[in-house]
C-alpha cells in the first residue's frame, strides 16, 4: 500500500502538469493552422513550375518517414524519455526512480496509439506548453487506469 501511494500522486502530478499546461493557448494559433495546411499544400506548388528539370523532380512522399513511421509520431521510447524529463523535472527529482518509470511508462502505453502527434512530439521535446488541448481528456483517463493499475 505504500508503493501505491507515491504511484497515485506521481498520477496526479502527470496528468495535472501534462493535462493543465495543455489548456493555455499562447501559441497555439499556429500549430493546429500548419497541421491541416501542411499535407496539401507543401507538395503540389513546386509541380506546377516549368522551371524544374526531368530528371530533378523528387518525390513528394518520402518526405514523412520520421520516427517509427507512423504518420510523423515520435518512437515510444522517445516520447517516454521526454515525459520521464518533464516529471523529472516537475518533482525536482523528489520521486524515486522506479515509481517514474512504471507511471511514465503506463501513460505512455496508454496515450500513444490515441494521442495527436502534436502532443506526442510535445511530450518526447520534453515542451508540456506544446500538448494539444484536444487531447486534455486522454490525460485524465490515463491518470485513473494508471493510479489503479498495481505496482511493483
Amino acid at each position: 500500500m505504500s508503493a501505491k501511494l507515491p504511484s497515485l500522486l506521481l498520477t496526479l502530478v502527470l496528468a495535472g502538469a501534462l493535462g493543465l499546461s495543455g489548456c493555455g493557448d499562447d501559441s497555439g494559433d499556429d500549430g493546429s493552422a500548419d497541421t491541416s495546411s501542411d499535407a496539401g499544400s507543401s507538395s503540389p506548388a513546386p509541380a506546377d513550375d516549368d522551371t524544374t528539370t526531368e530528371g530533378d523532380t523528387p518525390p513528394a512522399e518520402e518526405e514523412p518517414d520520421e520516427g517509427d513511421g507512423d504518420h510523423g509520431r515520435p518512437s515510444r521510447d522517445d516520447v517516454v524519455a521526454g515525459y520521464t524529463a518533464i516529471l523529472t523535472d516537475q518533482s525536482g527529482g523528489s520521486l524515486p526512480a522506479e515509481i517514474v518509470e512504471q507511471t511514465v511508462t503506463c501513460f505512455v502505453d496508454e496515450l500513444y496509439d490515441t494521442a495527436s502527434a502534436t502532443t506526442l512530439q510535445a511530450i518526447a521535446d520534453s515542451d508540456p506548453a506544446g500538448i494539444d488541448p484536444a487531447d486534455a481528456e486522454l490525460f485524465g483517463q490515463a491518470g485513473v487506469t494508471c493510479a489503479e493499475a498495481p505496482t511493483g
